[in-house]
């Protein structure tokens, strides 16, 4: 969700780029039902989505990496420890900067993917003003 919120929130932009991929992802997944659901209640077409897996050519071409947990970063820094500098957990970002993580809602209800959207959703407006150097 975060890949595709972030892209909706960057369209006026044009200079950024961004892509997901898992740390322990299936390469080739759909999104889940209820992923594809909570992107829509905002017009966001998750559809196209397909899972892939970190990968070294991922981490190498990356300004940013950004992570969910802290968790995700440090097993990115432990089987790439090149990218260090360049890996931030999205809640540490701006004013809000969380002490904790933004869960992975698979396997629960859709309130929770929701909830989990608007988490993300807030997280990222900090990451935009941090990218753009405000």
């Amino acid at each position: 969700m975060a890949e595709y919120l972030f892209r909706h929130l960057m369209t006026r932009d044009g200079e950024w780029e961004c892509g997901s991929a898992g740390t322990a992802a299936w390469a080739g997944q759909p999104a889940s039902d209820y992923a594809i659901i909570a992107l829509a209640d905002w017009e966001i077409d998750l559809t196209p989505h397909r899972s892939r897996c970190v990968s070294p050519t991922l981490i190498d071409s990356a300004d940013w990496i950004i992570v969910m947990t802290d968790a995700h970063r440090r097993d990115i820094a432990a089987h790439y420890p090149q990218s260090v500098d360049r890996i931030k957990r999205l809640g540490a970002f701006g004013a809000r900067n969380q002490a904790h993580d933004i869960g992975d809602p698979i396997g629960t209800s859709l309130d929770v993917y929701r909830r989990v959207r608007d988490e993300i959703q807030h997280c990222l407006f900090d990451l935009v003003l941090f990218l753009k150097g405000k």
